[in-house]
């Protein structure tokens, strides 16, 4: 399996991406774990042949609050969802910022 991840750094940087091959099961979770540690956008799940099966998304409930000179956001609450692709918008909206990593990731059979 591969393990795909994206992370929008802006508006300053450019995003984040990374790949990685997964053997065994320990090995899937603690990569899946890592990247959720580090707050990354999506991550997906893709078979070997390339074909997603799944995408987590990050979604994240925010409070504003006065900073030194305006008003900031603060994350209170993060969770993951677990995209699907019958999801049709919010799959294949993750898929393509994924895809951008390498090409020959896709939805469909080989």
């Amino acid at each position: 399996m591969i393990i795909s991840t994206y992370k929008d750094d802006c508006p300053f940087y450019a995003p984040t991406r990374w790949s990685k091959e997964v053997s065994g099961t320990p090995e899937f979770i603690h990569t899946i774990r890592e990247a959720m540690e580090e707050s990354v956008d999506y991550v997906g799940v893709f078979d070997d042949a390339g074909v997603c099966k799944g995408i987590w998304c990050r979604e994240a409930e925010a409070e504003y609050g006065e900073g030194e000179c305006y008003d900031v956001m603060y994350v209170v609450n993060q969770c993951y969802v677990l995209e699907r692709p019958n999801n049709s918008y919010s799959f294949g909206h993750a898929l393509e910022r994924l895809s951008q990593l390498t090409g020959s990731l896709h939805t469909g059979p080989v």
